[in-house]
């Protein structure tokens, strides 16, 4: 079987150095699209979509937010990023994941109700991406996380706009 491979290049690296350039560039793209607010936030939005109250989804946010800040800065540790387990910015995001945890997974849940009125929580998604989108990571990387956040809002734009047309063109049913 071998070493594992990359998976973008087939190459068998035994350290990060010896990964070809592009390999590095996509990880570290990755790894600057992914430590965004509005990747996180998206999460919560995301996650609230799929609940079926308004309870669950308030809830399934803040949990899946403050989750990921635990995993986030626990891994940073144990990879050996950080010298401490920085618990203090951990429990700031943690706290911080009450509010937009919870805001987001209700628009999340709001957003998918058949409703007319449902456009405009369903397009906090799209308005949240280019709100929080600005340059970061390494300078070779720094214009291109921006770029994705715009592609993201516009395909979400369109998905979701798409959706909500076809609902309104439902027929509704009758009250017996």
């Amino acid at each position: 079987m071998g070493p594992p491979r990359c998976h973008c290049c087939r190459a068998q690296p035994q350290y990060a150095r010896a990964l070809p350039r592009r390999c590095l560039f996509q990880a570290r793209l990755l790894a600057a699209v992914i430590g965004t607010a509005w990747a996180w936030a998206l999460v919560a939005f995301g996650l609230g979509w799929w609940s079926t109250t308004r309870w669950s989804a308030a809830v399934t946010g803040v949990l899946a937010l403050a989750i990921a800040a635990v995993v986030y800065y626990v891994s940073d540790h144990a990879f050996g990023l950080n010298d401490e387990l920085e618990t203090g910015e951990m429990a700031y995001w943690m706290a911080m994941s009450l509010g937009v945890g919870s805001v987001f997974g209700l628009l999340g849940h709001l957003a998918r109700r058949p409703r007319w009125w449902s456009l405009l929580p369903a397009l906090t998604a799209p308005v949240l991406v280019v709100m929080f989108s600005y340059p970061t990571g390494s300078d070779h990387i720094r214009p291109w996380p921006e770029r994705v956040a715009w592609i993201v809002a516009v395909a979400l734009t369109i998905a979701i706009t798409l959706r909500w047309l076809r609902l309104q063109r439902r027929p509704t049913r009758a009250s017996p």
